[in-house]
């Protein structure tokens, strides 16, 4: 199955603007798609373009399975939750992902790793009981006959492009990289102002750190959003 970009995008967009037609805010697409898309649909203006809608569906049933080296990866953290679990995690970030990919001319395999990446540091909470799209998944397997993701570079580059181009200061750099890395549990923040007072004899309070990861946040959101990406929701 060749995987085409323009259609993936184009359909995403359409969705996008029959979704924000019928009163759905942006951050509220998914509960469109569940509504209106993924099963009996009767709005005739997503009956004409669901099959373009529904291509990122049919995407995630093919690349689901393929990133499982890089779910387990980014979840290893995450010891409280089981295999079925953390997979769980990756297949939504990846679904999430390709519903909301509208640039064709960005990669597609970069936002999925990046979207792997900060659904799992997010999910550090109590496991949701329902997992619809975790059941749904069951059924897929990877088909030996498809050919692996044509990755050129891993998250790590695009992490590091985005950073350079958010004009982050050094220490920002640095509260990123225990957020990033640690963040799987609450005690980052004070891994941080150990280390902060470490190389500067300083002290910080703590939520003047938080105050900061917003921050921080907020410039690569919009260098982000500049490349054309539309945010995860668990950014």
């Amino acid at each position: 199955m060749d995987i085409d970009l323009k259609r993936l995008a184009n359909g995403n967009s359409k969705g996008k603007a029959i979704a924000k037609s019928l009163g759905y805010k942006k951050t509220k697409y998914w509960q469109f798609l569940k509504d209106h898309c993924f099963s009996n649909p009767t709005n005739q203006d997503v009956i004409v373009q669901l099959n373009d809608i529904l291509y990122a569906k049919e995407l995630a049933a093919l690349l689901c399975p393929q990133f499982h080296k890089l779910i387990f990866k980014e979840t290893k953290p995450l010891q409280h939750l089981t295999d079925p679990e953390k997979l769980s995690i990756g297949y939504e970030a990846i679904w999430k992902a390709l519903h909301n990919y509208t640039n064709p001319n960005s990669s597609m395999f970069h936002w999925i790793m990046f979207a792997i990446r900060m659904y799992s540091k997010k999910n550090t909470r109590e496991f949701p009981q329902e997992r619809t799209i975790a059941d749904e998944m069951k059924t897929y397997t990877p088909d030996p006959k498809q050919p692996k993701p044509d990755i050129t570079h891993n998250e790590e580059t695009v992490l590091n492009n985005w950073i350079k181009k958010a004009n982050l200061t050094q220490e920002n750099k640095i509260i990123l990289h225990f957020y990033l890395t640690r963040a799987a549990y609450k005690g980052w923040i004070n891994d941080y102002l150990k280390d902060f007072k470490a190389r500067t004899g300083q002290t910080r309070h703590p939520k003047g750190i938080v105050a900061k990861m917003k921050e921080i946040k907020i410039k690569l959101a919009k260098v982000i959003r500049q490349e054309g990406h539309d945010l995860p929701l668990a950014f």
